[in-house]
């Protein structure tokens, strides 16, 4: 990684050199890419001697600090949705593109003159990096319910319309009318009978 950042012979990484390091990244590992946009930012911290560069013994602390914050994406259905909303979109335009030619087709003869890993950089240059939106958290618990909204926003409450704030916002997200129905049913026969709690 070190060798790669550093486009000159030095042992040291100019702050020019490693945000175009972090872009090329970022592309990569679109999933740190929050983190390493911090590290830019922090560049001076990490330049411990304060000489405007970053060597060696700087750049494995500053792969450490990376390390420590990064986490992978939550295993929500709002990632699970994103993904697949990003990953049909993103077929949809490599395909609209092939068959416009303005990226070479697989048959033709003009891409056996292309290297296999130039074709891929032109697909992943055609193409913009998964970014996850977090659209907030809800849990509910009887009557309670607790909201993140992201960005320090929260909601707790403890009456009935944290009790719908959820079923509104759990009954928007089914995506089927069959589901939506079912749901209606057994909130009304809740509403009108009280809970079920008998064991079977």
């Amino acid at each position: 990684l070190f060798d790669s950042a550093h486009q000159d012979k030095s042992k040291e990484i100019t702050r020019d050199e490693f945000s175009s390091f972090v872009r090329q990244t970022a592309a990569r590992y679109p999933s740190a890419a929050s983190h390493l946009q911090s590290l830019v930012d922090n560049f001076d911290n990490f330049d411990t001697d304060h000489n405007g560069t970053i060597c060696l013994d700087e750049f494995e602390h500053m792969l450490e600090y990376v390390d420590s914050k990064l986490t992978a994406l939550p295993a929500l259905a709002q990632v699970a949705n994103q993904e697949g909303v990003y990953l049909g979109c993103t077929l949809n335009k490599l395909a609209s593109m092939y068959a416009s030619s303005e990226l070479p087709d697989k048959g033709s003869p003009e891409l056996a003159k292309i290297a296999p890993q130039e074709v891929r950089r032109m697909e992943r240059d055609a193409v913009s990096p998964f970014t996850y939106h977090h659209r907030g958290t809800l849990a509910y618990l009887g009557r309670a319910a607790a909201a993140d909204f992201g960005e320090g926003k929260t909601y707790k409450g403890s009456n009935l319309a944290a009790k719908y704030l959820w079923r509104s916002v759990y009954w928007s997200q089914q995506v089927s009318l069959r589901t939506r129905i079912l749901l209606m049913m057994d909130w009304t026969k809740e509403l009108l009978f009280g809970r079920d709690l008998s064991r079977f």
